[in-house]
């Protein structure tokens, strides 16, 4: 019967789509509204543009990406559902530690892509080790600090499955499809850069999610001066 009703509502979720990108959930479209809102005319938002208290979708469910120059995919960040889900704390850690190892290239190429097209990445996954289940990862281009394009901001969500992970431990996924639509438009402007030293924290604890801002660089910013922004998880 749980199977029976688990598998309903993966086909609940396959119907669902809304628009050509096949995004699913609210949440998630909301992620890419604001990643869309940040273009501005630019083809690709600076990394630093990124401000949590401006985000509509659960930052726990968000993660940020770096791609090195010895070709290694990492995690910058993870949020505290990101973490919960695959029962480890993701910073630092190889992108290809979520896919199963029938998937890591993949995962590899679907970063990549997203990255060098520029684009948008979307993929439906599943659980290596489950016959039920269906999560929806986002993955948007941006650029950092002297303006490569070498950070993803994503988005991880639990379409259908069992509300408990508990059996998936380890949870490793394997794909159900994976795309990449390309994002048009003109190069950004400089002006922006990112501060390697106040990393952006979306693995919060536990209880009500807040953040507080303590120092802001919302405004426009010249050639000569740099936004800083430094969020801390909780007041």
């Amino acid at each position: 019967m749980v199977n029976d009703v688990s598998a309903h509502a993966e086909k609940t979720a396959g119907a669902a789509m809304a628009g050509k990108d096949g995004i699913v959930h609210a949440q998630t479209r909301l992620l890419l509204s604001y990643w869309q809102e940040l273009r501005r005319g630019q083809l690709v938002p600076f990394r630093s543009q990124i401000d949590p208290r401006h985000m509509r979708c659960d930052i726990g469910n968000l993660f940020i990406l770096e791609a090195l120059p010895d070709g290694q995919q990492r995690f910058r960040v993870a949020g505290s559902r990101i973490v919960d889900m695959f029962g480890m704390e993701l910073r630092g850690m190889p992108a290809r530690t979520i896919a199963a190892s029938g998937a890591r290239d993949e995962l590899r190429a679907l970063i990549g892509r997203t990255l060098e097209e520029p684009g948008i990445g979307y993929a439906r996954l599943r659980p290596e080790t489950a016959t039920h289940g269906l999560w929806e990862m986002l993955l948007l281009p941006l650029r950092s600090d002297g303006g490569s394009i070498d950070r993803a901001i994503g988005f991880m969500f639990q379409l259908a499955g069992s509300g408990s992970l508990d059996t998936l431990v380890p949870l490793r996924l394997v794909f159900e499809r994976r795309t990449v639509e390309r994002v048009a438009g003109p190069a950004a402007s400089p002006g922006f850069g990112e501060e390697e030293g106040e990393p952006f924290r979306l693995d919060l604890p536990d209880g009500p999610r807040r953040l507080t801002a303590l120092e802001g660089g919302g405004g426009t910013a010249g050639p000569r001066r740099r936004p800083k922004l430094r969020v801390i998880g909780r007041d």
